[in-house]
């Protein structure tokens, strides 16, 4: 058996979470963003409603989308891949600073270069 792991990677701009395995018993990304679910282990997931872990199934991939639109954020991307199924979660703040230090950056080299001149010209 193959040991597989969700991988969580966090970057300025989004948020991806990759998990192994496909979509299970011909789920499709469209109709799993409507909030129907098929479950993988009726036992694990009888022990989770038990448990009161889960309060209702299917719930979770239209609650994610509803509030990435609740607080602004472009609708979440799901894709397919060889053996897996990736989640990206883009971040609102993320694109303001990176823009910002983008500018700072441009701000910077500008005033270095400026600084640089007029260094050149007492020298002279």
């Amino acid at each position: 058996m193959v040991e597989s792991k969700i991988q969580i990677s966090i970057f300025d701009d989004r948020i991806e979470v990759v998990s192994p395995g496909m979509l299970y018993g011909g789920m499709d990304i469209a109709t799993m963003k409507t909030g129907r679910s098929k479950c993988r282990n009726q036992t694990i997931a009888d022990m989770f409603q038990y448990m009161h872990i889960v309060e209702a199934w299917g719930t979770g991939i239209p609650r994610i989308i509803k509030s990435c639109k609740q607080y602004g954020l472009q609708e979440p991307v799901f894709e397919e891949f060889g053996d897996g199924i990736k989640a990206t979660v883009y971040r609102l703040q993320a694109t303001k600073t990176s823009d910002k230090r983008q500018e700072q950056a441009a701000s910077d080299k500008s005033n270095r270069q400026a600084e640089k001149t007029i260094l050149l010209k007492i020298k002279k």
